[in-house]
């Protein structure tokens, strides 16, 4: 009964006025556009949905493609965007079942890495020059459709480096030892000291001497008592005052290296942040991209369902599948959300400010080998130069401790005026001046053996870090290896997720193409549909992993 109903269609849908004659054999000069009644289609991204049992004509759209409806057409596609991520293959006008080749600002096409770019709220993802190795724009392409602040990768690196609180305390770290630097070099300059000090006498000194048998005794200065005083030393030889100066350079040194390595680390992060939040982005895209394909299609069913050619189970199948979109599609904005907060974080923005992010996702090739990548990663990682200062400090350190056991010689000199008088501001003629000059030797002779223990705890200090400094070089080649690897294997995914959102496309495409025509189900043009949605998260998953990988990578070879 089926087969003859179906058999019995075409010239049933001929007397309706509203329906073109479609469907006979699907006859390729029949496919023409049906312009029925938009009336409650949402204003969502996603692929057209025919209200006629005819096929929707095929010019400038992609059959099933995901893109808006056009405000005062049900049935026909609305031209895809030239920035549509993954966007399916064109079909040349009246040509059923014509795939036209995919267009270079396509994301999603099946094509060798260096041709698309990926790009952030619903910004152009279009082709790049083929020779470039990365995804530029295109000249079609669009501009971002939200509104904010404009934010490229460039700029939010330079943000973070100038607000972000790590790099403020590194920066501090290395004021920090500047003073210690200063500090140390004193002790190699002159010390002037300059002391004035007054005092009563409440009740005066007395010298006792026996004159004749008898004890006099007699008073000794004034009521008020002034002292002017002047000393100078400066350091002739001294092993941990030069050693000590050594050591502190080092120390500057050390500061540098760890605030550039935080620098590192903070554009690591910065980039990962900045491309969640395009990935997130392009996954809320496509989600809204299949909520509108599911919503168009179930007022296709229900249209199939009103004139008796679709069941019931075909509309509730729709119904469920709109349904089963929406919290995915909560879920990814909410991610998106989340995401760009994280980037106003470490970038130092203020949380409720909107940022519309300016990049996109590029596809720029590695073509270092692992020996030519660790070299470098010896040479320019910024952790490793520290820790190599770090045990040249300790080695310094050590040199101090050790100078302590050594005999030290300085210059003094010293200028005293003092004047003792019944007023409280001396004359000048009541002052007496004295001034000495010598050479100081100290030689340490027992201290307890103090300074063999310090030494001991120098020795333990440097041992330390020079097996951290072992340990770091293993990491940093382990750490180079494996991001090379990842990188490799990111550019692998790349390839063979667009050949599959191709493959999917094209396969959405003939199911679509096969359901209007009344040749498969509702499940069947599901299948289709969630292959296509799945092949999409997939290549934006790989583009986003190879960013990622190829940002690990860098950082991991000491380079921005």
């Amino acid at each position: 009964m089926r087969v003859t109903v179906r058999l019995a269609l075409p010239v049933a849908l001929a007397a309706l006025a509203w329906i073109p004659a479609a469907l006979a054999a699907q006859d390729a000069d029949s496919l023409r556009a049906a312009r029925p009644d938009t009336t409650g289609v949402p204003d969502l991204a996603g692929p057209p949905a025919p209200d006629s049992l005819a096929p929707a004509p095929l010019a400038a759209d992609t059959l099933g493609a995901m893109d808006p409806l056009a405000a005062d057409t049900l049935g026909e596609a609305a031209p895809l965007r030239a920035d549509t991520l993954g966007a399916g293959a064109r079909l040349a006008p009246d040509t059923p079942g014509a795939r036209a080749p995919l267009g270079a600002d396509t994301l999603g096409a099946a094509a060798p890495p260096g041709g698309d770019a990926l790009g952030p709220f619903g910004a152009s993802r279009a082709g790049g020059a083929p020779d470039s190795g990365a995804y530029a724009p295109g000249a079609d392409a669009a501009a971002p459709a939200a509104d904010g602040i404009p934010l490229s990768l460039e700029e939010a690196e330079r943000l973070a480096l100038e607000r972000n609180e790590r790099i403020l305390i590194a920066e501090e770290e290395i004021e920090r030892t500047r003073g210690l630097v200063r500090e140390v070099r004193a002790q190699a300059l002159p010390s002037l000291d300059l002391t004035y000090r007054y005092a009563r006498n409440i009740q005066r000194p007395v010298i006792f001497f026996d004159q004749g048998g008898e004890v006099q005794q007699i008073s000794v200065g004034q009521d008020n008592d002034n002292t002017i005083a002047l000393s100078v030393e400066q350091t002739l030889f001294s092993r941990s005052v030069t050693a000590a100066g050594k050591a502190a350079a080092t120390a500057q040194q050390v500061s540098r290296f760890a605030l550039e390595d935080t620098g590192e680390q903070l554009v690591l992060d910065v980039r990962a942040r900045y491309f969640a939040a395009l990935l997130n982005a392009e996954l809320v895209h496509v989600q809204e991209q299949a909520l509108a394909q599911a919503q168009a299609r179930l007022q296709q069913v229900e249209r199939f369902f009103e004139v008796g050619t679709a069941a019931e189970f075909d509309r509730l199948t729709a119904e469920v599948e709109v349904e089963n979109i929406r919290p995915i599609l909560i879920q990814a904005r909410n991610d998106l959300a989340l995401s760009l907060n994280e980037l106003k974080r470490v970038t130092g923005l203020p949380l409720d400010a909107e940022i519309q992010l300016t990049d996109r996702l590029t596809y720029e090739p590695v073509t270092l080998t692992l020996g030519e990548a660790q070299d470098l990663a010896r040479v320019q990682r910024d952790d490793l130069r520290r820790q190599r200062a770090q045990v040249q400090f300790q080695q310094q350190t050590l040199a101090v401790e050790r100078a302590e056991s050594f005999p030290e010689l300085a210059l003094t000199f010293d200028l005293s005026r003092r004047a003792s008088s019944e007023e409280f501001v001396p004359a000048t003629e009541d002052f007496s001046q004295s001034a000495t000059a010598g050479v100081e030797l100290t030689v340490p002779v027992f201290d307890g053996r103090a300074v063999e223990g310090r030494v001991r705890q120098a020795r333990a200090d440097l041992a330390q870090e020079e097996l951290a400094l072992r340990a770091l070089e293993a990491d940093a080649a382990l750490q180079v290896q494996q991001a090379l690897q990842n990188v490799r294997a990111a550019a692998e995914r790349i390839e063979a997720a667009r050949a599959t959102v191709g493959l999917a496309e094209r396969a959405l495409e003939i199911a679509t193409t096969r359901f209007r025509a009344g040749l498969s189900t509702q499940l069947e043009l599901n299948d289709a549909e969630l292959a296509l949605v799945q092949a999409r998260v997939t290549n934006a998953r790989a583009l986003h992993d190879y960013n990622l990988a190829r940002a690990q990578f860098l950082r991991a070879i000491g380079e921005r």
